[in-house]
């Protein structure tokens, strides 16, 4: 049961703090940490950091999206275009089977724990790809 709680509050940890609206292109994205912090069970935790892998993945789709447009609207970055969407595809793959990883335990903290690990791959891509994207 130790083992159980310390899961818990180290997936309570790595969650996320920012607020929960999508941010503008414009803005620079830092990680989340510690907004599902005041949830008490697994079920509010979870859906706590569900709510930001939602955000997480709209920020996703809008840095992919803004990069996709830089990359094809100049013909000296053209040739990354086809490479950066293989990469996105196998990421994708990628996250889902790292992170069904962790439900392959029995407890009700796989749970929360595979909520995290989608949400923390979610932001850090999102952010990676940000960062390649037009400033």
């Amino acid at each position: 049961m130790q083992k159980n709680r310390l899961y818990g509050i180290l997936a309570i940890g790595l969650a996320t703090s920012a607020p929960l609206y999508p941010a503008s292109a414009a803005e620079k994205w830092t990680a989340d940490h510690n907004q599902c912090n005041n949830q008490t069970n697994t079920i509010d935790i979870t859906s706590c950091i569900n709510a930001r892998t939602a955000i997480w993945d709209q920020r996703l789709n809008q840095a992919y999206k803004a990069l996709t447009v830089m990359l094809a609207g100049e013909p000296s970055t053209k040739s990354r275009l086809a490479p950066l969407q293989t990469a996105q595809r196998a990421w994708l793959k990628y996250r889902d089977a790292n992170c069904a990883y962790y439900n392959a335990q029995e407890g009700t903290i796989r749970s929360v724990e595979v909520s995290d690990c989608m949400q923390r791959m979610t932001q850090d891509r999102a952010i990676e790809l940000q960062g390649e994207g037009p400033q």
